[in-house]
């Protein structure tokens, strides 16, 4: 069996209310770029393309370049379920490294481990916290476990990828997988509270 087309997805169609802006626009000191852009560079060393799933509403904070991908239904309905489902209908054949913008300390070598231990034969591949609950948020999807979530997005992408039969990692360093929601979680991250 081929193993499918690995994709990039940046997931930044949230809606940001515990921030209080936008963290698509929020900008990574490393890189000087907002976080939209800084991660789909981060993936595009290991995928074929990189898409950036978005609300429409969202449109006017991105250049006229950027490739995105609207939101099939309102964010309240499936949440980060979105992006993925937009992903998938816009190429159900492929495997899409998915990384949503408000992991600020994911790291290239992170991602490669990821990429490097996917399997393809899963639904996908996925990193573990210290509490062993899976993080479907930077994962690898493979079709199938996509196709199981667009059977059922309501059960949210946590719940279906580890359903499945999906790889598990435990990462070299945990704060990769911190989620930044707040400005405290952000400053706590040694990120810099600005915006583009």
């Amino acid at each position: 069996m081929l193993t499918p087309t690995l994709h990039g997805l940046v997931l930044a169609g949230g809606l940001s209310t515990r921030m209080g802006v936008d963290k698509a626009t929020l900008v990574h000191p490393g890189s000087g770029k907002p976080l939209w852009q800084h991660c789909a560079e981060r993936l595009g060393a290991w995928c074929q393309g990189v898409r950036v799933s978005c609300r429409a509403d969202q449109i006017p904070l991105f250049p006229p370049s950027a490739p995105l991908l609207l939101d099939p239904v309102p964010p309240g309905d499936h949440g980060p379920a979105n992006g993925l489902l937009a992903a998938h209908r816009h190429a159900p054949e492929a495997a899409w490294l998915v990384l949503a913008v408000d992991f600020p300390l994911v790291t290239p070598g992170a991602i490669r481990r990821l990429c490097e231990a996917r399997s393809s034969g899963c639904a996908g591949t996925a990193y573990i916290n210290g509490a062993g609950i899976l993080e479907p948020l930077f994962a690898v999807w493979e079709p199938a476990g996509l196709e199981a979530l667009e059977a059922a997005p309501a059960w949210g992408p946590r719940h279906v990828l580890a359903s499945g039969p999906c790889k598990r990692l435990e990462p070299d360093d945990p704060r990769v997988l911190l989620n930044a929601n707040t400005p405290e979680e952000w400053a706590a991250s040694g990120m810099l509270a600005c915006r583009t």
